[in-house]
């Protein structure tokens, strides 16, 4: 009896370990949830919500957070550093006056 429940316990935690390790987290949680259609559009960042890997858009007339395909439809540029990202911003508001 003894064994048999050594046995169980360790193909419990040994599979348990297999899936966490083989699963892509967190873009598994998006996609089960319908944020995400795939881990591709996770990992590019053009899911429908925000999934915090969004990168910074600087336009002339703004700069904030959005997905990749937005940022290029505002004509702005991308940047992944908030503090480069607020520099450009000043640079094209500095060259608007």
């Amino acid at each position: 009896m003894k064994t048999i429940l050594t046995y169980t316990l360790f193909a419990v935690f040994g599979f348990g370990a297999m899936f966490v390790a083989a699963i892509p987290w967190p873009s598994t949680i998006y996609i089960l949830l319908g944020a995400c259609e795939s881990s591709a559009q996770y990992v590019s960042g053009e899911c429908s919500v925000n999934t915090h890997n969004w990168d910074w858009c600087v336009t002339k007339d703004s700069m904030e957070k959005m997905r990749q395909s937005d940022c290029n439809a505002a004509n702005g540029q991308l940047y992944y550093n908030e503090k480069i990202a607020r520099q450009a911003y000043a640079e094209l508001q500095s060259a608007g006056d």
